[in-house]
């Protein structure tokens, strides 16, 4: 079996599709896609939001709840109080 690429826009309406609709193996039809296919493409845009969120976004993004730290400068005071250092 040959494996398919498909049109990033098509993946793109897809997963937000399936979000919205409630029997994915109708919209795969409706799309000529496999269900599989809809459910790979909603993992790694799940992946692809957090790896945004954790990596890029609170690295940066200043809390003043934290003392206008990131929470990822907090996470590593933790540690390192944690720990003794």
């Amino acid at each position: 079996m040959k494996k398919r690429y498909y049109n990033p826009e098509l993946t793109e309406q897809a997963v937000r599709l399936s979000d919205q609709s409630d029997n994915i193996k109708e919209l795969a039809d409706e799309l000529g896609i496999e269900v599989q296919g809809i459910y790979k493409w909603r993992k790694a845009a799940k992946t692809a939001i957090f790896e945004y969120i954790e990596i890029g976004y609170n690295r940066k993004q200043l809390h003043s709840f934290l003392g206008y730290k990131t929470p990822y400068e907090v996470e590593q005071e933790f540690y390192q109080f944690k720990n003794g250092v």
